[in-house]
Parts: C-alpha cells; structure tokens; sequence
C-alpha cells in the first residue's frame, strides 16, 4: 500500500518533505490519525513553508476535534499560501465548530472566492 512505499522510500534515505506528506494522505485514510499526525508534522518539519501539509495537519487534528491546533493549522496554511481555498474552507469548519460563526463566515467567503465552483 502506499503508506508501506512511502515507508520504504523514507528508509533507503529519501527522507522528504513530499514523502513524509504522502504517507500522511495515505495513514488518514487507513484511520491512523495519530501516525498520520506525526507524518505532517515531519513533513512540516522539513518544509516549514508547505502549505498542503499544514492544511492536511489541520484536517487530521479537526477530525480528532482539536480545534485550536486546527485553526492554528489552516491559519498558517492559509498564511502560506493566500490562494489555497481548502485551507480557508476548513478553516471555516473548525471556528463554526469552536463557536466562532462570524470568523468562519469570513473564512467561507475567501473560500468561495478562491474557488466558487467548488
């Protein structure tokens, strides 16, 4: 599966970003929250300006219910890159869920600004 080659290619010393990230795809969608966790933060680790891998961060941390380490996520996801509309979306979930309407509200609508066809 793709977590195992993503393992192995970290293991024969390509230990990047880009790899750790897509072991991270590939653990949240076994349910592994917590490797899946500790694979975008490495991959953070080593790309501290990827934005895909804080918005993954957040999504993983939103479904754990940590609401505020998910805003912190998709805020810097979003900080790094202005144009990435999942970021801002999700963004937009997890202050509606923390009971920050008129925050997510905003949030939403730079969502649909970025993408209005999603």
């Amino acid at each position: 599966d793709a977590a195992v080659a993503c393992r192995t290619a970290i293991s024969l010393g390509m230990e990047t970003s880009d790899n750790y990230l897509s072991m991270g795809v590939a653990l949240q969608e076994l349910g592994q929250a917590d490797d899946a966790i500790a694979a975008y933060q490495r991959a953070i680790d080593l790309a501290p300006d990827c934005a895909d891998a804080w918005s993954n961060l957040g999504v993983v941390l939103l479904e754990q219910t940590l609401h505020d380490k998910a805003i912190n996520a998709f805020r810097r996801a979003a900080a790094l890159n202005p144009s990435h509309p999942h970021a801002f979306a999700n963004l937009s979930i997890a202050l509606h869920e923390r009971g920050d309407d008129e925050q997510a509200a905003q949030c939403f609508e730079q969502a649909v600004r970025l993408n209005p066809d999603d």
